[in-house]
């Protein structure tokens, strides 16, 4: 079992987790114990995972290895006060008891120190209202904490019987700055120390004694956790665990006897289940996207060259060219695009000898992509390729251990047929087997020389109606003239 550093006397049942954590301790202690004796109180604190039991761990978790304690993060504690309890007699005669905490005293001055540095709603600090009780003969930091109102919301206003209320954004700020005091100081939490429970996510810690203690993730890389996985289609994610906050937590209060003064800070954070864990977790999926260039007939075309550029994300919605030439005027506005994406906001592919090329890298968001360089041949510019690349991210499986998949379409602004697979509208469903995600099955588009290779179907038919087109002309033509010379034979 871990030894605290300087056991106290004991004192008040306070569970409070502080610092990104939501705010509880453990109950349920054993109904045995006395209420005299705090050391036969219980000595464990729990921490629950907030989504996944992949929170807890360094590598990608698995609920079926043989040592689950294994990989998991390092953490350290610090003793920061122990429980006291004194008796009464209730209104009938029945035994009650109030509980307090005493601050260890080696901790005593750094634990004013982070009080002095947690700023309240009226910029004032916590330090200087525990200061003000100082003359009313409450000198220990904890046990002053103990006997204030601990809140949800967001004011600091003092109550009916005068105590301050602690908001829940105050008492993360001084788990934080608790920690800034006792990082260097803290001890290790061992394995052997640690229980684990995947059914409930959760990890029990067990100490020498009861009391209030503070909880630091100290896990190497500043606690940061990357799990990544490789998808389908050429696709990689990580999924980013970040530190978990520290934590300002009281081993369970007994429930078993009757307890004076419940509303207290320190009794009501003790009587809660466990203590749901807070950290960030973000997730960054990219994935590669295929292209083969080929001429009207599919043979492949090499030395063609492809700029994409992503598209702002507050632009999405206005960005969304039908036609040629919206997409050379949306093109040509730089402010429509993300400048930090590839190289000054833009990334360059260029079709290799079988007509290949890819591009790699790409998160969830729009992009346009546009033929910027045609290949040797005499191949018509009105008819180089522009497209419109939408990645989409998919919810992440539900137990943690990869992150969300990604998926892609693509559409021919042209509506020209020369997008293989395209649709009416230009579009290529992820569906189609030309859908570009792989480079056995990349999108294909093809070049040509002369709109007479234009498809007759597909796209929008506009081989079809060119040659309409110009079947109309030629009979207006031929109407014109027999016009004009119908009208000289009446006039002669």
């Amino acid at each position: 079992m871990m030894r605290s550093r300087k056991p106290l006397a004991v004192l008040t049942a306070i569970a409070t987790m502080i610092g990104g954590l939501a705010i509880g301790g453990i109950a349920q202690a054993d109904t045995t114990a006395d209420p005299n004796n705090t050391a036969t109180w219980a000595k464990t604190i729990t921490l629950k995972a907030s989504d996944y039991m992949q929170q807890f761990y360094t590598t990608t978790y698995d609920a079926n290895a043989s040592d689950l304690k294994a990989n998991l993060r390092s953490f350290k504690y610090v003793k920061l006060a122990s429980y006291e309890t004194s008796e009464s007699n209730g209104a009938n005669g029945a035994k009650e008891y109030r509980l307090t905490l005493n601050t260890v005293a080696d901790n005593t001055e750094k634990i004013k120190t982070a009080f002095n540095n947690v700023t309240l709603a009226d910029n004032s600090t916590l330090g200087s209202k525990y200061q003000a009780q100082v003359s009313n003969g409450i000198t220990d930091p904890l046990r002053w904490l103990g006997t204030q109102n601990l809140t949800e919301g967001t004011s600091n206003n003092n109550s009916a019987d005068g105590k301050l209320t602690i908001t829940a954004a105050n008492q993360y700020d001084l788990a934080a700055q608790l920690e800034t005091q006792f990082n260097n100081t803290a001890d290790e939490i061992t394995t052997a120390d640690i229980a684990v429970n995947k059914a409930d996510k959760t990890l029990t810690f067990t100490f020498s004694d009861p009391g209030l203690y503070l909880i630091i993730d100290e896990t190497t890389g500043n606690g940061v956790v990357n799990i990544t996985s490789t998808g389908a289609n050429g696709s990689t994610g990580t999924r980013t665990y970040g530190k978990i906050k520290p934590i300002l937590i009281g081993t369970p209060i007994p429930t078993d006897f009757s307890i004076t003064n419940p509303d207290d800070a320190a009794v009501k954070l003790g009587r809660v289940d466990s203590t749901e864990i807070k950290q960030t977790i973000s997730d960054e999926i990219k994935t590669k996207v295929f292209f083969k260039k080929t001429d009207a007939q599919g043979n492949a075309l090499q030395g063609a060259t492809f700029t994409i550029r992503k598209v702002k994300t507050d632009k999405v919605a206005s960005v969304n060219p039908a036609d040629k030439d919206s997409f050379d005027q949306v093109w040509n506005q730089s402010d429509n695009f993300d400048s930090s994406f590839g190289t000054n906001g833009s990334a360059d592919a260029s079709s290799d000898q079988d007509g290949k090329f890819d591009f790699d890298g790409l998160s969830k968001g729009k992009y346009l992509i546009y033929e910027t360089g045609l290949p040797t041949g005499g191949y018509l510019e009105d008819y180089a390729g522009r497209f419109i690349l939408e990645v989409q991210q998919n919810d992440a499986p539900n137990n943690g251990t990869a992150a969300p998949t990604i998926s892609h379409t693509l559409t021919d602004v042209l509506k020209s047929g020369l997008l293989t697979d395209a649709d009416d509208n230009g579009l290529v469903s992820t569906g189609k087997t030309n859908n570009g995600t792989s480079d056995a099955n990349p999108y294909t588009y093809k070049n040509i020389t002369d709109t007479s290779q234009l498809p007759a179907t597909g796209g929008t038919g506009i081989a079809l109606f060119i040659v309409a087109a110009v079947i109309l002309a030629g009979g207006a033509g031929v109407l014109a003239v027999k016009s004009r010379k119908t009208k000289r034979m009446l006039t002669m």
